[in-house]
């Protein structure tokens, strides 16, 4: 079965950097995947073609580090499971939202609503088939 795009899900917990202990990397990528089983059809196969990836945070708490850190873990679990591989990935967006920050989306998907009024740290993603989307 195909897989309909774009793909958005959840992934709630602190994301896990790429210097994180190998426990700990295999523990969030196991839940990015779990939640990305969720988005898709029963019986779907991993996509071959191009893609693009969109990565939102949103910690409950100012978050410390670099926010390019946790593009590699995300990436990874997306292997060999929505897509054959993450070399396929042409194009990454990744922004942090500090619970700080104020900022209004002009018409966000119901499952981004979700994550921008979760209580706890939420990993927000997005995989396209369109590695130029959203490009002028």
């Amino acid at each position: 079965m195909e897989i309909d795009f774009p793909v958005e899900f959840i992934v709630y917990g602190t994301a896990v950097s790429l210097q994180a202990s190998r426990k700990s990397k295999n523990a969030w990528k196991t839940e990015v995947k779990t939640a990305g089983y969720a988005a898709l059809p029963q019986g779907h196969f991993w996509y071959e073609g191009r893609a693009a990836l969109t990565l939102y945070y949103f910690p409950s708490e100012t978050m410390i580090g670099d926010v390019d850190n946790i593009i590699k873990t995300a990436q990874d679990a997306l292997s060999k499971h929505i897509l054959k591989d993450d070399n396929q990935i042409d194009r990454v967006v990744v922004q942090r939202f500090n619970p700080d920050a104020t900022f209004e989306f002009t018409d966000p998907s119901i499952i981004l609503q979700t994550a921008l009024f979760s209580a706890e740290s939420a990993l927000y993603v997005k995989i396209s088939n369109d590695p130029y989307e959203d490009l002028l």
